[in-house]
Formats: structure tokens, sequence, C-alpha cells
């Protein structure tokens, strides 16, 4: 896989992570009776991946969620976009805030789980 392929898959990553931020990790932010049952996939992905945080999420970690509503979801397709069009010029600098945030909070949430799981 070439640069071109490279870049594509980059966009790939950025526009698939548009409905998965607004569909589920937005979703504890906003009061219970606003998501409709049908859209309400919450449950369904606490339940999969054992991630009760997101069901009710402590204080520090909603304000990763409220960064990634205000942030990281704009930038999703100015990413995309800067990805496919970017004529060969590399995006790495342009990616740096949202993967150092990402990266910053995985961190977080790894000592989390080896400190706190039961």
């Amino acid at each position: 896989m070439g640069w071109d392929g490279t870049r594509r898959l980059f966009a790939l990553y950025f526009l698939s992570h548009i409905p998965i931020t607004a569909l589920i990790d937005l979703q504890p932010l906003l009061p219970a009776g606003i998501v409709p049952r049908a859209v309400n996939l919450l449950q369904q992905y606490a339940t999969s991946f054992r991630d009760p945080m997101m069901l009710q999420p402590p204080e520090w970690f909603k304000a990763f969620i409220y960064c990634e509503a205000f942030l990281q979801l704009p930038f999703f397709p100015v990413a995309a976009y800067a990805f496919l069009k970017g004529g060969g010029k590399p995006q790495g600098l342009r990616a740096c805030p949202g993967g150092t945030s990402a990266g910053h909070l995985l961190l977080l949430l790894l000592q989390r789980m080896l400190l706190y799981q039961a």
C-alpha cells in the first residue's frame, strides 16, 4: 500500500469515527429522555464491551467526552478531507492534537483498569 492507500486509510479512520462519536460516545452527556430507544446504542455497547464508565461516567471522564464533542468531532471531517485532498503533504502535524488527546485518555483508562478493576 503506497502513500495514496495510507492516506485513504487514515481518511476512512476519521470518517468512521463521526457516527461512532455521535451515536455512542456523546450519549452520556445527553439527558436520558432525549435519545430514542431505537438509537440508544450505549446500553448495548456498555454490555458488549463491559464498559460501565460509559453508563455512569465520573466527572473527569465527562471532561474527556466534552473534549471529544467540541474538539475532536469537528476535527474528524476536516482531517478526513485533509488526508483525501492533501495533495501529498504529510498531515501528521495537523493530526497531532487529536492523537495527543486520545493518547492521554488511553493512559488514564489503562491506569483505571489496572488499579481499580475487580
